[in-house]
């Protein structure tokens, strides 16, 4: 499942329509009101930032913004041996 608002953010750049958080949300609600609120708030905020930084106005724009794949993902994808 999704964890953050980053997440949520390389999923919906990666063509999601839909996706899920469960536990980041169960854990503040068990807590209390508020608390669950604030959990909210933040992925809201983490969210918000990973749109302005790839200049991304709205959940379609992200879906068109460029990707770049580094690291041993790029290595597990690529072409070459």
């Amino acid at each position: 499942g999704l964890r953050s608002g980053l997440d949520i953010a390389k999923a919906l750049s990666l063509g999601a329509t839909l996706g899920g958080m469960a536990l980041p949300l169960l854990k503040p609600a068990m807590v209390s009101y508020d608390s669950l609120l604030a959990e909210i708030e933040k992925v809201q905020t983490e969210l918000k930032v990973a749109m302005y930084l790839t200049g991304a106005t709205d959940c379609r724009r992200l879906q068109m913004t460029r990707k770049y794949v580094t690291g041993l993902t790029r290595e597990m994808t690529s072409n070459t041996p």
